[in-house]
């Protein structure tokens, strides 16, 4: 009966310092577990910080690409408007000429005439130089925003192609943090288990060692009882 004790005392022994060193990996997995999500929340908050700033260079990028815009349509709406000019001009010109062409007049008798129409014409020869010359300062300014306009635009494509690759780390860095999270709860949830075994094989220890002294105790007195029986028989026998 010793024996049973004593094997159940060492199973219980070794049942708890398995509980024990399994409670240490659980505990040492659940602080590096929450190390792990620590460092995952401030990699989170620096691609925050980073969706913060993209956000701001692309707004004032998208500020400058309309601006750019307006200014570019504005170039535009004044290049249309001095070649109608031009147009304009060139058609009252050329109305000017059929008109001293078709009209068969004396010299004498239409030379006021004749002198103010070739003024006109002149006026209109020069008006349609300068707007060509505007024309071409407004084509040349459309050509330069354009040009400026395709670098901001490329600009803005890649902050959006930053801004959605950004988006992804982060959302990968919650879908892994909430995969930490649970496997936290659940190693906490063991941790706890094992801590109830570890108190209940402690319980039965020490149950185990007040029940083996309990038995130790029975056993002495039975011995001493016994030795006292044989004594008395002996000398019984004896006399």
């Amino acid at each position: 009966k010793m024996n049973a004790f004593k094997a159940s005392y060492e199973s219980l022994r070794n049942e708890l310092a398995c509980t024990r060193q399994q409670q240490k990996i659980r505990t040492e997995r659940i602080n590096a577990l929450e190390a792990e999500c620590e460092r995952m929340a401030g990699e989170n908050s620096k691609i925050d910080v980073m969706l913060e700033d993209t956000s701001r260079e692309l707004a004032a990028a998208n500020g400058r690409e309309n601006e750019l815009s307006n200014y570019l349509k504005e170039a535009i709406h004044e290049k249309l408007r001095a070649e109608t000019k031009a147009k304009s001009y060139e058609q009252k010109a050329d109305e000017a000429v059929q008109v001293l062409e078709n009209e068969k007049i004396e010299w004498k008798e239409k030379k006021t005439l004749l002198i103010k129409l070739r003024r006109e014409v002149e006026f209109l020869k020069e008006k349609v130089v300068t707007t060509e010359n505007i024309s071409d300062k407004y084509r040349e300014r459309c050509e330069e925003l354009e040009k400026s306009l395709a670098p901001v635009k490329a600009q803005n494509d890649l902050l959006n192609a930053h801004v959605k690759t950004l988006e992804a780390c982060k959302f990968d860095l919650s879908n892994k943090m909430a995969k930490l999270e649970q496997e936290k709860t659940f190693l906490v949830v063991q941790n706890k288990d094992l801590e109830e075994r570890a108190d209940l094989a402690k319980d039965l220890e020490k149950w185990d060692i007040k029940n083996l002294q309990s038995v130790m105790q029975s056993n002495l007195e039975l011995a001493s009882k016994f030795d006292q029986f044989l004594k008395k028989h002996v000398q019984t026998n004896i006399s």
